[in-house]
């Protein structure tokens, strides 16, 4: 799978007169491709008491924990829409039979796999603005069928839970404020298709809308955008990357829906991929009603696993479940992001006291250098450090030792064609410490090569 992010040019926003007001016909509804086999997940079920028909792995998404963790959320559904819950049961657990990283055509093993799961007797309250399409391609039809699936969304939802609607085409509508009254919602939705609506196109300016909103709910719900759209965003101001930074900043998850053939491949999809969002493409209208009941249970109940992620940069995970002798496999990409100044743990290993790197270390090597090739103005800065351990009587012994594991993977980047100008070293040997020193483990987080990017130009 690979994301993709077209980003489409800005049109000024048409007037509202009814001249201009159909800027799009309605699409066909055409049927699904072939080989078109939708999950949505609509009810859960217990695995130690049932035996799926069939059964499906899904990678629902990811966040980052941290530079270099990353928790991944999946799911086991059967049957095509029940989420089967306690598959970290006892012998159930060794199901969860592996999961690699793929580097440029690399496999490097995930080590350490614990898989954990979250039920919905541990659940933070939910802010859930619906952002829907309602430009001219949508159609009167569709439209309604939208509006009676945000009917039923709301008739049905969390009662702790917030609910707020938009409805745009080129313009943007606040039809529904956040409201934890399931029938204040219903009395302020409004149900005649596309009524007003039914110009052009602009999703970025309706989502930045929806984070307007949720900006002013309380720190204490868990903020999700969930967008629906049939089409290409042509009429808004606001680029994504501006809406996904702000997103970021606001902690809000973006989850895309996507309907029909004639979308923005991958528009979405980047949404939800640089947010920790859920991501679905539907092909029938009859989907609505399901599609959102499903990004609601994904949500509330998963599997998840923390796993430390190898390099800097975009790299696919892969996880496997073996049952009945198949094993399911499911892939999601993955990015951590690095910044000018900022400084990163290089996954760099040494023998004890020596400074000839060990042959793990060349997948952290081979990734820097894949980022100063994809950024040629990149300088960075590569630092030695020890813990407290030296020899007596020898005051520098840990500054000339971290010094020269600098100089190795320095070495180790020219190799791979990165100009020596590039690349400063450093050794700080034990004087920066970040951990106590006084315990093994402590030590051991000391012991450690770092990398710092001094300048670059994106």
């Amino acid at each position: 799978m690979k994301t993709i992010c077209k980003i489409i040019a800005i049109i000024s926003i048409l007037t509202s007169c009814s001249l201009f007001r159909k800027g799009e016909n309605p699409l066909p509804e055409l049927p699904p491709p072939p080989n078109y086999k939708p999950n949505h997940i609509q009810n859960f079920g217990d695995l130690t008491l049932s035996k799926p028909q069939t059964l499906a792995l899904e990678i629902s998404r990811w966040t980052l924990l941290s530079d270099d963790v990353a928790r991944i959320y999946f799911h086991l559904i059967g049957n095509d829409t029940t989420f089967y819950y306690y598959g970290t049961t006892g012998e159930l657990k060794k199901r969860w039979c592996g999961a690699y990283f793929i580097i440029d055509n690399e496999i490097v093993p995930v080590t350490k796999l614990e898989v954990k799961e979250v039920t919905t007797t541990i659940r933070q309250p939910y802010a859930f603005m619906l952002v829907l399409d309602h430009s001219g391609s949508m159609g009167d039809d569709r439209a309604y069928e939208i509006q009676e699936a945000v009917y039923n969304f709301i008739k049905n939802k969390h009662p702790e839970d917030l609910v707020g609607v938009i409805k745009y085409d080129h313009r943007i509508a606040l039809e529904v404020p956040f409201t934890q009254s399931s029938d204040y919602a219903l009395s302020q939705l409004v149900i005649n298709g596309l009524g007003d609506f039914g110009g052009w196109t602009a999703i970025s300016d309706a989502i930045l809308q929806g984070i307007n909103e949720l900006n002013k709910v309380s720190p204490k719900y868990q903020k999700v955008i969930i967008v629906l759209t049939d089409g290409w965003d042509n009429s808004s101001s606001y680029t994504p990357f501006q809406v996904i930074d702000y997103a970021k900043r606001s902690n809000v998850m973006i989850c895309g829906i996507d309907f029909g053939y004639d979308i923005n491949e991958g528009f979405m999809l980047y949404y939800a991929w640089k947010t920790g969002g859920i991501y679905k493409h539907i092909y029938s209208r009859y989907e609505f009603n399901l599609v959102f009941n499903d990004v609601v249970k994904r949500l509330e109940r998963y599997y998840f696993a923390d796993v430390e992620l190898p390099i800097y940069g975009q790299q696919y995970f892969v996880l496997k479940y073996c049952y009945d002798n198949y094993i399911f496999e499911d892939t999601i990409l993955i990015e951590n992001e690095i910044d000018t100044g900022k400084v990163y743990t290089l996954k760099v290993y040494f023998d004890f006291d020596k400074y000839t790197l060990k042959p793990e270390s060349f997948v952290a090597i081979r990734s820097i250098a894949r980022l100063m090739k994809k950024f040629p103005t990149m300088e960075i800065e590569i630092s030695g450090h020890t813990d407290s351990i030296r020899p007596p009587k020898d005051p520098d012994y840990n500054i000339r030792l971290s010094q020269k594991r600098a100089e190795e993977v320095k070495k180790a980047l020219i190799k791979e064609g990165i100009d020596a100008n590039r690349i400063t070293t450093i050794g700080y040997g034990e004087k920066r410490p970040i951990a106590d020193n006084s315990t093994e483990e402590g030590r051991a987080k000391n012991r450690r090569t770092e990398f710092r990017i001094l300048r670059w130009r994106r």
